[in-house]
């Protein structure tokens, strides 16, 4: 609830308004499902699998392969729209163009991933128990290239959001931009492993990933702070 005060003028304190935890929780629990869904199944970022491979792999693991792709697919979709969005109402009106990038991509991205956490309970759940080994090969590639088309998006937002800080388009820390600029980097880099089904460069998810997930944490984080603060 708002609360009111005399203007300075009186020597009194000045107005402050109420945090929004929206972004800070969702910032937070992005990382969080994330790390919890590395640990719950083996992971890899071995892109060129093939359908054999993966039925032994997730045979007698379904329930456990499910999880993963909820914690890392499904809960991170709906947590990045959240964060993307509110960092987009956060950037100034005089950067409308960099305003829409943001909010458009951090929504696509978020459908991306809801489309590959329903293949991947597809191939999990379906596929590996009717034994369909081309059919998961096939599936497996697909979910990969969605990813390459996620990191894709992730990296504009990135870029736009290292633009908006150091232009003061938004009040943002300045380290943000340092860490949006690394992660535009790399997982521009990763996302080409990923859409070409490339082992090697599909190999820098491994330093993406981490700067990703500073980066939507960092912002919730920033963003609720400065919504405390404002004036």
């Amino acid at each position: 609830m708002t609360t009111t005060a005399p203007s300075s003028a009186t020597g009194a304190l000045p107005v402050r308004r109420p945090s929004r935890p929206l972004p800070l929780v969702s910032g937070i629990a992005y990382s969080l499902s994330w790390l919890v869904g590395l640990f719950v199944f083996s992971s890899t970022t071995e892109v060129r699998s093939s359908g054999t491979q993966i039925l032994r792999t997730y045979t007698g693991h379904q329930g456990t392969v499910v999880l993963q792709y909820v914690l890392t697919e499904g809960l991170p979709a709906v947590f990045l729209a959240v964060v993307t969005w509110s960092l987009a109402r956060a950037i100034s009106e005089r950067a409308t163009t960099s305003r829409r990038l943001v909010l458009a991509g951090g929504l696509v991205a978020a459908a991306v991933s809801l489309v590959q956490l329903a293949l991947g309970l597809w191939l999990s759940v379906g596929l590996v128990s009717d034994r369909d080994a081309g059919a998961a090969g096939a599936i497996f590639r697909s979910i990969n290239r969605l990813d390459g088309v996620k990191m894709l998006l992730i990296a504009v937002i990135a870029l736009v959001a290292t633009r908006a800080i150091r232009r003061r388009y938004v009040r943002l820390p300045n380290w943000l931009a340092y860490v949006a600029a690394a992660l535009a980097v790399t997982i521009t880099l990763s996302a080409i492993g990923y859409l070409a089904l490339d082992n090697t460069f599909a190999m820098a998810a491994w330093v993406s990933l981490p700067c990703l997930l500073v980066f939507v944490t960092g912002t919730g984080i920033a963003l609720s702070r400065r919504t405390a603060h404002r004036r």
